[in-house]
């Protein structure tokens, strides 16, 4: 069993020769009175593909209102982008978009975007995007 075990993690990249794999790169923004409409977006580059990267959307929730927040992750390779729609009046106004690119290489760069797609105009709404580096 402890075979198994070390041999899938020598092939997840998460350990390989003594490296470690951490989720501390961080990239955030914020907009004020996002309209219908509205993107705010962040990007980092040299990701490492040996954990997931992930993005966090935060607003503040209108008291009604129809439409969603669209949270998207996009690595700069030729896969699919990662997309989440979240009701604009869940409270509370967060929602999580998680993805690991490893058919992109070993490093990449990560975009992400959190759109308002709703009816309303939001007082607030930010963006944090988190990705991994393999330390030596």
């Amino acid at each position: 069993m402890k075979v198994v075990v070390a041999v899938l993690l020598l092939l997840s990249g998460c350990i390989f020769e003594g490296n470690k794999c951490t989720v501390d790169k961080q990239a955030d923004d914020e907009i004020q009175n996002a309209a219908p409409g509205a993107v705010v977006s962040v990007a980092l580059a040299g990701c490492s593909t040996c954990d997931h990267a992930h993005v966090n959307a935060y607003w503040q929730p209108p008291a009604s209102g129809t439409g969603n927040i669209e949270i998207q992750l996009s690595p700069v390779c030729p896969v699919q982008d990662t997309e989440v729609l979240v009701p604009v009046t869940t409270s509370p106004g967060t929602g999580t978009a998680d993805n690991n690119w490893k058919n992109c290489g070993d490093v990449i760069d990560v975009n992400a975007y959190v759109t308002n797609r709703s009816d309303v105009t939001l007082d607030r709404m930010s963006i944090q995007l988190f990705c991994p580096r393999l330390e030596e």
